[in-house]
């Protein structure tokens, strides 16, 4: 939880040094994409954890 939190604090940071370079980052959002699919990722995998136990 708290890693998650700290993550998105620093994806969100990140998200803004971009956007002030530049407003349409490309490389920025692939990396967006990438970062929600690994959430989504994390999000099924905690699932199948809370399941198992």
């Amino acid at each position: 939880m708290i890693k998650t939190f700290i993550g998105q604090l620093y994806i969100s940071n990140l998200e803004q040094n971009l956007q002030r370079k530049r407003p349409k980052n490309h490389v920025g959002n692939v990396y967006m994409k990438a970062w929600k699919g690994t959430q989504k990722r994390m999000k099924i995998m905690s699932d199948t954890a809370r399941d198992r136990t």
